[in-house]
């Protein structure tokens, strides 16, 4: 005996007036799934108001193409630093951005999506943390664009960036703003008057660019002391040299435009002014 949506006329009324499959379904004691199937076979359109196309958000999608402003070199050292790149298909290639902050820098997202032309939305998430045993609610970003993902990749940045991260080859006068990203994302400022500046990195190679870097631009020498965690392996250069330190921070905040806010004010705090 034919079933009620089964009969053509009755399914294309049903359509009219009714938007979700799910909802005629189970009018009938059917899964949504079956309606649908049904739908299909008769070729009849979906209600009126279904046809809608996902809206696109906005990006711009050159933004890491060419490394030629103070914005660009800041974010791509921040995204090396504390962003990933993932991909929608397991094994497939990235095709998103991501990031994962903590709260109070929720702002900080908003200068992102500002500088690349962004309406893409940030919403709190919860991580669990299963290692340290809590959840804790951080700010998300997602940005799916595959050009932005090509380009970052075609400056170093890898899907599993972990322990492989690079200074990519940057024009002179951008690697100062790559450094302050970087370091506004996995470095800290700690103490007062006897204050020490730290930066982590999983990458035995960046660690040592930078090392090389901030001595050839102040004369600095900074030793990269290796650390293991949990099987993986980590590097810290730290100083707590009260003449370096000013000349560090800055090296890479003076006449800055972009950068974490509460990193730049401890920096201005300590050695005011930046000059």
């Amino acid at each position: 005996m034919k079933k009620l949506y089964q009969n053509k006329e009755w399914l294309e009324e049903q359509f009219r007036t009714v938007k979700y499959a799910q909802v005629i379904g189970k009018s009938v004691g059917v899964t949504g799934d079956t309606i649908e199937y049904w739908r299909k076979k008769f070729d009849i359109p979906k209600h009126p108001e279904r046809k809608y196309h996902r809206r696109r958000k906005n990006v711009d999608h050159d933004f890491f193409e060419s490394i030629d402003t103070e914005s660009k070199a800041y974010w791509l050292g921040f995204l090396v630093a504390d962003g990933c790149l993932l991909s929608s298909a397991k094994g497939g290639k990235a095709n998103r951005i991501e990031f994962n902050l903590k709260m109070e820098d929720w702002d900080h997202l908003e200068k992102f999506k500002k500088d690349i032309k962004s309406d893409h939305e940030i919403k709190p998430i919860e991580k669990n943390n299963k290692k340290r045993g809590f959840i804790s609610t951080v700010c998300n970003l997602r940005i799916n664009s595959t050009k932005l993902c090509r380009d970052l990749e075609n400056l170093g940045v890898q899907k599993r960036k972990t322990g492989n991260e690079v200074m990519p080859d940057l024009p002179e006068d951008m690697v100062r703003h790559f450094v302050r990203g970087y370091f506004d994302g996995d470095g800290s400022i700690t103490g007062d008057h006897n204050y020490s500046i730290k930066l982590c990195c999983s990458s035995k190679r960046l660690i040592d660019q930078i090392v090389e870097l901030i001595n050839s631009e102040l004369g600095i020498d900074l030793n990269p002391q290796d650390y293991s965690e949990d099987g993986k392996e980590f590097y810290i250069i730290e100083s707590r040299n009260q003449t370096n330190n000013p000349k560090i921070l800055r090296y890479m905040y003076k006449d800055a435009t972009v950068y974490l806010d509460r990193k730049y004010e401890r920096a201005m705090e300590l050695c005011s002014p930046l000059q």
